[in-house]
């Protein structure tokens, strides 16, 4: 992820436009979900990425297709007209059988249902055309960049959402054929105007400034714009300190903070990013949700191991928006995110 302004951002989105429709009665257009190809390197510049569709908002003529190139782990769900998107995640048998690198059983044993993807997201959904009455889902894509294509055939507005970014959604207006509808050009500005307001909010947000004993997960913007790092990257503390780490209002994304012997967390974010079942340790906070905060010592479940479990901005979700670390001894505490591993930082604890 990497990116820059001005000219050369100018400079790509004219490229973009030799590619799309070349009239106003082109019969299919294209969306993005998420930032085009020839965007991501001046979002790179700054560590971001942005879960939004791109154009977000769309004019076609009845009969037309829409095709969706996917850019990441997005899914595009449309469904019945007053309906909402599926849920990414559902809960499953209660959890059992789950110990720590001591031996010893984890506090959500026999406690809480185990969470996994939503199985109905595992492949495409409702066929290749829509008019308003049934779902019609991709599924979640096998590895980007995915197409896929849906031909509208009924007049009217209609809403389309991510179902694994809350809040990442789309609109498609569907009008009858003698109606005007924009042209490439007037799309290729359209798309140029969104793309370069995110590049101006990825950079504002790579310069978050995070003080006292706080940590952020990412910082968010509108639009959908989170810069994937954490704010600060190293803090040091005092033994017996409390930090709280925590997601931003605005984010789309569920992140973590954990904690252990770096074979440890790799094996619990392959769990994550791999097939259901999902490593329970992953999901839950280390020690029950009632201690808070959660205690933290280099020999803490046998191995130092330390984790919020997933924390979401998403009102809707009952996952925390933020957790609590106690480190009771001096040390030096690498962490990060087991969804996104590649967001990491460091708590230095001073005697």
């Amino acid at each position: 992820m990497v990116r820059r302004t001005g000219v050369f951002v100018a400079a790509l989105f004219a490229v973009a436009a030799v590619a799309l429709p070349a009239s106003a009665s082109a019969a299919l257009k294209t969306v993005y979900a998420g930032p085009p190809p020839s965007a991501q390197p001046a979002l790179q510049q700054y560590g971001a990425d942005v879960n939004n569709f791109f154009r977000h908002r769309v004019t076609i003529h009845e009969g037309d297709t829409v095709e969706w190139s996917v850019q990441g782990f997005h899914t595009i769900d449309i469904p019945p007209v007053g309906q909402g998107d599926l849920p990414l995640i559902l809960p499953g048998p209660i959890v059992t059988g789950v110990n720590d690198a001591a031996g010893n059983r984890f506090w959500f044993n026999g406690k809480v249902p185990s969470i996994n993807l939503n199985p109905a997201l595992f492949g495409p959904s409702g066929g290749s055309s829509y008019n308003g009455t049934a779902r019609v889902d991709s599924g979640l894509p096998l590895g980007p960049p995915a197409r896929f294509k849906v031909t509208f055939t009924k007049a009217g507005t209609y809403t389309y959402f991510c179902d694994v970014h809350a809040g990442m959604q789309g609109t498609i207006v569907v009008r009858e054929p003698r109606q005007p509808i924009p042209s490439a050009a007037q799309d290729a500005r359209a798309l140029n105007r969104q793309v370069n307001r995110a590049v101006r909010i990825a950079k504002r947000l790579s310069q978050t400034v995070v003080t006292g004993n706080n940590v952020d997960l990412g910082s968010a913007g509108p639009q959908g714009v989170e810069v994937f790092a954490m704010f600060p990257s190293s803090l040091t503390v005092h033994r017996g300190t409390v930090v709280r780490f925590s997601m931003t209002p605005l984010s789309r994304e569920v992140h973590t903070a954990a904690f252990g012997p770096q074979d440890y967390l790799n094996m619990l974010s392959n769990s994550v990013g791999g097939p259901p079942p999902w490593d329970q340790q992953a999901v839950y906070p280390s020690d029950r949700a009632t201690v808070n905060p959660i205690p933290l010592t280099p020999t803490t479940h046998g191995n130092g191991f330390g984790n919020t479990g997933f924390m979401d901005s998403d009102a809707t979700t009952p996952l925390p928006t933020s957790g609590q670390i106690k480190f009771n001894a001096p040390g030096t505490y690498h962490y990060q995110c087991l969804i996104h591993p590649f967001m990491t930082g460091t708590i230095t604890v001073t005697p």
